[in-house]
């Protein structure tokens, strides 16, 4: 990805604040220098476990590990020792990570693909023992550290004991030669500070003079061989700290590659904890893989509009069916730029792992991503702005492919319109040639023409109503509304009207039809949403309803199982009595016979108790067009009219005719006596719907209806047909006043639905 089109995306200010949300240096720097990748399988795990991270609920201690990459890097190296200091600071580190590993570990269950990430995090605790044995909080080497530096030490604070002690005797007992300061350290030699005046009085070695020359400091000479000894110790002192720091130094040394490894780890770690508090800071939502080119976008939102602004107008995108290149016109500042900023940085941070600030996103990964947008203006290069950009062109056709994404902010402008609008095209015809997706911007009028006009390609706009609304419309193309903008700011209507005049009667025409295109789209989008929201209330009645049924189902086998177990145990009571029965006839000598029969016929029953009962198959009568026949369902004879491949039976009872099934029918024959029971009414739904339906399917259900209602003697009824634009209303009233069968019609009242209803009164 070339550092043009990431600085032109604005995609280093979103490294910058995800790297905010970094807890170590180690994150920060790898935030810093992400770089977006075309590597599916990372992407997708980088996307999984910044799912899971969000899903724990806690976050690994990161906090406390420090990049100690540099100085781990010169143990390698043969440079000295590494100090007690930074020795306390690797220290920390494997402390840090140890506590990281431990964390992962304890939760592997919940997060295995962050587990999985983490597998070269590794855990060094002999090298946090030895240290921390060696080393104390302050930075100092413990007199512990090993046997002979604790024994050296204890040597020394015996010399230096004694060594002090003498030579407060020897002040003690010449109190008038010496200065009232007492014993001092010069060259890290203890030494007596002797008045000027007593030079000589005192046998000893002279380190120095006070700055006034009133004062010497001398070392006695009775105390010089104990004072070698006392250096001597001191030296060897530091031998062995030496020594001791040699063996941590080479004990870190051993082990750098894999804590080098544990470091890096540590940084992706971090890198995805601050990738998950990005998604919950901007809202973000894990974006959907495509695989086929297409992108759509819901309410997305660039994330550096969202931290300067609180009222973001969300961006609906998408590229319409075998389309590639998307022309997007509209006014100036009304957010078209915005749009190529917009997906260009998405595709960026979906290549560099990240969640995408929308409410849906779907994109495909793209190989590379290249923006030409802004003035590219050069004063050192003497450019031209349009010279700048035919630059940009030709460097983004010479490296685009199929698997690239451009943008391309005001193509062909600088330049005459007329010979813009035909580079114009010419280059986004190569682009589409070339299977290439592209997204460019335009206010050239013969551009729009040609890309309406043209396969593959689809114009979009920024809306305008008096002022830009920052929506984005796919599919027709935007007014530069540059009149109506300079109206508002205040120009003159004198000047806005002669402007007019040098426009021509064609482009305003055209302009005004743009303008009502757009009105109609919103009017289809109203509809839409309206169309949507009556599918959603159907689908939740019908998900209701079945509910319902199976509620029911369960309620009925339940019954019949607890039904049947009742009466197994009233029969195995009864056998048990039977079994006595049988027994005292036993004991007078009954026939055998006549026990095993009884016996057998106690175990049938049980069995036919216990066994769901089946059902006989039934046979299907056959029916010819003219017979006579009894409906069992609706208890009236009738004539048969048709059959339909033996499913169906059409009937008719009088002037009603009604398709049956043929096992509710009986055959009448001519000599027989005609059946003739009282009517008994059916169960019938005063009330129908035909939301959803088509004209031809709503004026068959509206003629069972008023059938069913006339067999079950209900007057008055209720049709459902909703308001929209009227089409089924217009239909049910023209049906309902030419049927001999209704008495009147209205509409219901506000409580009844009102103009979404009609109340029918039969005869």
């Amino acid at each position: 990805m070339d550092e043009h089109t990431l600085s032109t995306l604005d995609f280093p200010k979103v490294r910058e604040a995800l790297a905010n949300l970094t807890q170590t240096d180690l994150g920060r720097q790898a935030a810093l220098e992400i770089l977006p990748r075309a590597d599916k399988d990372w992407i997708e795990s980088e996307l999984n476990c910044i799912e899971e991270l969000s899903n724990l609920g806690e976050e690994p201690p990161l906090s406390s590990v420090i990049d100690i990459g540099p100085t781990i890097g010169q143990t390698g190296q043969g440079q000295s020792l590494l100090s007690p200091s930074m020795l306390n600071q690797i220290q920390a580190c494997l402390e840090g990570m140890r506590k990281t590993k431990d964390f992962i570990n304890q939760r592997k269950e919940r997060i295995p693909l962050t587990y999985r990430s983490a597998r070269n995090l590794n855990t060094f605790e002999p090298i946090e023992q030895a240290i921390s044995k060696a080393i104390d909080q302050s930075g100092a080497v413990n007199d512990d550290a090993s046997p002979a530096l604790q024994k050296i030490r204890l040597e020394l604070r015996r010399r230096r004991n004694e060594i002090v002690n003498r030579l407060e005797k020897i002040a003690s007992a010449h109190i008038d030669i010496f200065q009232d300061h007492g014993l001092t350290i010069k060259g890290e030699r203890y030494v007596l500070p002797l008045k000027l005046e007593a030079k000589g009085k005192i046998p000893g070695i002279l380190h120095d003079y006070s700055a006034t020359g009133k004062t010497l400091f001398i070392e006695p000479l009775e105390l010089v061989e104990d004072q070698n000894e006392l250096a001597q110790l001191k030296s060897d002192e530091t031998e062995e700290v030496k020594r001791i720091l040699g063996r941590l130094t080479e004990l870190v040394a051993k082990n750098r590659y894999d804590i080098l490894d544990s470091l890096n780890t540590i940084e992706h770690l971090d890198l995805l904890v601050a990738k998950k508090h990005f998604a919950s800071k901007f809202n973000c939502t894990k974006p959907q893989l495509t695989a086929n080119g297409q992108i759509q976008i819901v309410n997305g939102r660039h994330p550096l509009l969202s931290i300067k602004k609180t009222d973001v107008v969300p961006l609906n995108f998408s590229f319409p069916d075998n389309t590639k290149v998307i022309l997007i016109s509209g006014p100036n500042a009304g957010g078209k730029t915005v749009v190529l900023k917009t997906v260009g940085l998405f595709s960026l941070m979906l290549g560099s792992g990240m969640y995408l600030p929308g409410q849906y996103v779907a994109m495909p990964i793209y190989q590379n991503i290249f923006a030409d947008i802004g003035d590219e203006q050069s004063l050192e290069t003497d450019l031209s702005s349009f010279s700048a950009h035919l630059l940009r062109v030709k460097q983004i056709l010479q490296n685009a492919n199929s698997n690239s994404l451009v943008l391309l902010d005001e193509i062909g402008s600088s330049t005459a319109p007329e010979e813009g609008s035909a580079l114009a095209i010419a280059i986004l015809e190569l682009l589409r040639d070339r299977d290439i997706a592209t997204l460019a911007t335009s206010h050239y009028g013969q551009l729009k023409l040609f890309v309406h006009d043209t396969n593959g390609m689809a114009n979009a706009a920024m809306e305008f109503r008096g002022k830009p609304t920052y929506r984005l419309i796919i599919g027709i193309p935007g007014e530069s509304s540059a009149l109506e903008i300079s109206q508002e700011l205040g120009l003159p209507e004198t000047l806005i009207n002669r402007a007019k005049d040098y426009l021509g009667k064609d482009w305003l025409d055209l302009s005004e039809k743009i303008k009502n295109l757009g009105v109609e789209l919103e009017k289809t989008e109203t509809l839409n949403r309206t169309l949507t929201q009556n599918k959603n209330e159907l689908e939740k009645l019908m998900s209701e309803y079945e509910t319902k049924v199976n509620q029911f189902k369960s309620f009925q086998d339940d019954e019949k199982k607890k039904f049947r177990r009742e009466l197994v145990n009233i029969l195995k009571t009864t056998r048990k009595e039977i079994e006595n029965l049988v027994r005292q006839i036993k004991e007078k000598n009954a026939e055998k016979s006549t026990i095993v029969q009884a016996k057998r016929y106690i175990a049938n029953r049980m069995q036919e108790l216990v066994e769901e009962p089946k059902k006989p198959a039934a046979t299907v009568p056959i029916f010819e067009p003219g017979d006579s026949v009894f409906s069992k369902t609706f208890h009236k004879q009738g004539v048969v009219v048709d059959e339909d491949n033996k499913q169906t039976v059409t009937v008719a009872f009088g002037s009603i005719k009604m398709k049956l099934h043929p096992g509710d029918l009986e055959k009448v024959t001519n000599t027989g006596p005609v059946k003739s029971i009282d009517y008994i009414p059916l169960e019938f739904n005063p009330k129908l719907a035909l939301l959803g339906l088509t004209r031809e399917e709503a004026n068959e259900a509206v003629d069972r209806f008023l059938d069913d209602a006339r067999l079950a003697g209900i007057k008055t009824l209720t049709i459902l047909h909703g308001k929209g634009k009227a089409v089924l209303k217009q239909m049910v009233w023209q049906k309902l006043g030419r049927d001999p069968r209704v008495e009147t019609i209205k509409l219901g009242e506000p409580y009844e639905g009102g103009d979404g209803v009609t109340i029918v009164k039969l005869k």
